[in-house]
């Protein structure tokens, strides 16, 4: 994969030991902090990046306990981070916080 990459991270690790827990209740795109409302989600990690509410996403590369050991980040092309956030904002996630933009296209909002 060539081009720009766009980093994701996922609070995908028990906070208790840093162990990968296969769900996910947090997710940050490029620095724009999202949660869902309706708690935890399953994640599985693939041989070509993650799955998340039934959809496959390929990543560049990849890095566990990013930042801290809750948090795991992937690097995707800008085309699968876009499909990425469409599907989260159709699966009711919700940006807390971030850039105006990504926040009112996540939420909902006119910008």
């Amino acid at each position: 994969m060539t081009g720009k990459l766009i980093p994701v991270d996922f609070a995908c690790n028990d906070p208790d030991n840093g162990l990968f827990a296969g769900k996910v209740w947090m997710a940050e795109i490029d620095g724009n902090e999202l949660e869902r409302g309706a708690g935890e989600v399953r994640f599985a990690e693939t041989e070509k990046g993650f799955r998340i509410h039934r959809r496959e996403y390929a990543a560049a590369d990849r890095k566990e306990w990013f930042g801290n050991w809750c948090w795991n980040r992937f690097w995707l092309p800008v085309k699968e981070a876009n499909r990425l956030a469409e599907h989260l904002r159709a699966n009711g996630w919700r940006c807390t916080c971030g850039e105006v933009r990504f926040a009112s296209f996540i939420n909902g909002e006119a910008a």
